[in-house]
């Protein structure tokens, strides 16, 4: 995954609760996700996103803390908006293989519902946001394709409970950077971050311990990574004419 952040299209302020799944509508050669990158970044478009997915690659336009403006068409009349919600387009150029577009997406949901501690039912669509058909390439057969799409990441689904959370006061969820199963990956995590400390689900800070106490004992698990499923040849950085 690279980040690429835009210099437009985006608001400061964000408190994830929805991860909303769009397509691009852009069916255009060399339509892939640098090519949006460049596009949004070239000035005021009046739309974003915080990630685009493609056969090769994922991008991230804008910080999950920020509001990309992807779902404002809804008007927040059903509860979801820019606000709250972390916006993911996925690219259908025609030179791209969307099928593995689709799996680098899936890949990137489960990360942002561990990282978030986001439930599926919170997964949505474009159009659960607004009622525009979009996703649009899995509208067919009453939504075929999302349906299948939702149940591959039903194993992700984190219970509300046995979660470590790191934040940077148990009363202060807004600073909240992650929530995970494994003691050590909330670790690690927290070392990213001066400031920070990981809690148990009843709040008792379990992480860093006071130099005096020793640290409790498990074996290292290293951090879950991203996977991508990558893609035999480079679509052209064309650039891109227009955006639907």
């Amino acid at each position: 995954m690279k980040k690429k952040l835009i210099k437009y299209n985006f608001s400061t302020g964000n408190e994830p609760k929805y991860i909303v799944v769009h397509d691009t509508g852009n069916p255009g050669k060399g339509a892939d996700a640098d090519a949006h990158y460049r596009y949004f970044n070239g000035g005021n478009r009046n739309a974003s996103a915080h990630y685009f997915v493609d056969d090769h690659s994922i991008i991230q336009t804008v910080e999950d803390i920020n509001a990309s403006w992807h779902c404002g068409d809804g008007k927040g009349q059903y509860g979801i908006t820019n606000y709250n919600s972390i916006g993911i387009e996925i690219c259908i150029n025609s030179d791209g293989d969307y099928n593995k577009a689709v799996q680098n997406a899936i890949e990137l949901v489960k990360f942002l519902m561990k990282k978030h501690n986001i439930p599926l039912d919170k997964v949505v669509r474009h159009y659960d946001a607004s009622r525009k058909n979009c996703p649009g390439t899995m509208s067919s057969n009453n939504w075929e394709k999302w349906n299948w799409f939702k149940g591959q990441l039903k194993e992700e689904a984190a219970p509300a409970s046995g979660l470590y959370r790191v934040r940077k006061s148990w009363d202060d969820a807004k600073s909240q950077v992650g929530a995970y199963k494994v003691l050590e990956n909330a670790k690690a995590e927290c070392d990213k971050n001066p400031g920070y400390s990981v809690f148990d689900e009843k709040g008792n800070k379990v992480y860093p311990l006071p130099s005096s106490a020793p640290e409790q004992p498990g074996e290292t698990q290293p951090e879950q990574q991203l996977t991508l499923i990558m893609g035999k040849t480079e679509a052209t950085a064309a650039q891109m004419a227009s955006y639907a």
